[in-house]
């Protein structure tokens, strides 16, 4: 009974939400779990959802919560705190849905115009069709969804501890492939993602994947991935990146923290890789100055802004041929890539507003395809008036010897 008097408080919470946009609804759907939010918001963890099915949030004043779904999939959904419609076909799901959707009605859905954030986007343009044939107006859920990466406290201080846990867990990868290398014993990609995944296993921490350790032509490819495998060699006079990300295991709504550091291991790094690293660190601080100089004078930020400055430095320094990526993303608790604001200007732009109290990473990078990769990554939360930097900002290429 608690249970259903929490989820009910939190869905009048978002209810709230939708009236002060200026919207009449949210029309949450899902089809066999495509819709992450369906299930979000429901507090649901099991059960079979076969056919289409919906969770209508009218704006508060308006009506009350309702879930809509198909008579095989109701012993998934009869048991929630708030009303439940079986249909049984299409056409009785489509009269159903009119009924809630009144011509007029601003409703919002996982939809954005142009393709512009796929991981917003979550409904065909055939039920789109459909609910605007009813006369209602659709909107994006877009900023909606952002409010869902707001951490509370007790979620800002398990990101805090896995972002001590990132940083421990790349200085022990790194202590042990200068030993290795010093006492001239073999060391790979592998065995360092092992050092990784093993501290987390021992630490309490999950990662939902392997860390990203490449060397060399390895850490031109910002997706590179060991997939369980031994890797690449890593000798002397290399460059070395170690992307990894934690979130606490067991703990509920837990955020992740996400990190990528850069080493060399010699003592005297190639000037084009002094000039990259150089570059990118320049471009991360900006972009978080930035942030934080708007911030103090209570200017609302938008990740396209933020991908814009970071660019401008790169631009600046003669490597703009060598971007391939946005600047950051947002971090979540369901996923490293959470569906907040991402810091982006040319992949996915993003308008949204980076709010106050969400996590997101900043990690511009540089690649020269076939020969090494610069990135750096930090993570942060935004605090009301400044930026809360909360893994440990490289300032230096690290020399391994």
């Amino acid at each position: 009974m608690a249970e259903h008097d929490a989820l009910g408080a939190r869905l009048a919470q978002w209810m709230h939400r939708i009236a002060e946009a200026g919207l009449d609804g949210w029309l949450i759907a899902d089809f066999r779990w495509n819709n992450p939010l369906f299930a979000k918001l429901l507090d649901l963890h099991t059960g079979i959802l076969t056919r289409r099915c919906f969770l209508w949030l009218p704006a508060y004043g308006q009506g009350e919560p309702l879930v809509l779904a198909s008579q095989i999939d109701g012993h998934t959904v009869s048991t929630l705190p708030c009303p439940v419609r079986l249909y049984r076909g299409y056409e009785e799901m489509s009269s159903l849905l009119h009924g809630l959707l009144p011509a007029g009605h601003r409703v919002a859905m996982e939809y954005v115009e142009h393709g512009l954030l796929p991981t917003i986007s979550r409904v065909d343009a055939g039920l789109v069709e459909l609910v605007r044939s009813f006369g209602a107006q659709v909107v994006s859920s877009s900023s909606l969804i952002a409010a869902l990466e707001v951490w509370d406290e007790t979620q800002r201080a398990l990101h805090l501890k896995s972002a001590l846990a990132v940083d421990e867990a790349r200085r022990l990868a790194l202590k042990r492939c200068g030993e290795l290398l010093r006492r001239g014993e073999r060391v790979t990609e592998g065995l360092l993602a092992q050092v990784i995944s093993a501290y987390f296993d021992d630490h309490g921490f999950v990662t939902g994947g392997d860390p990203d350790v490449g060397v060399d032509a390895h850490s031109a490819d910002p997706h590179y991935s060991l997939g369980g495998g031994e890797g690449a060699e890593i000798t002397a006079n290399a460059v070395l990146l170690i992307d990894l990300w934690a979130k606490v295991r067991d703990a509920a709504n837990a955020p992740f923290a996400d990190s990528t550091w850069m080493s060399y291991t010699g003592p005297t790094p190639p000037a084009d890789v002094q000039h990259a690293f150089t570059t990118a660190r320049q471009a991360r601080d900006a972009a978080i100055d930035h942030i934080n100089t708007a911030r103090a004078s209570g200017v609302v930020v938008t990740g396209r802004e933020v991908d814009q400055v970071t660019r401008a430095v790169i631009l600046a320094a003669g490597l703009g041929d060598h971007l391939m990526h946005r600047t950051g993303h947002s971090l979540g608790a369901d996923h490293t890539h959470g569906m907040g604001t991402n810091l982006d200007d040319i992949e996915f732009p993003d308008d949204r507003p980076l709010l106050p109290w969400c996590g997101f990473t900043v990690e511009p990078g540089l690649y020269w395809p076939g020969r090494f990769g610069i990135r750096l990554e930090v993570s942060a939360i935004l605090l009301p008036d400044r930026v809360q930097v909360t893994t440990e900002s490289q300032q230096e290429l690290t020399l391994i010897t």
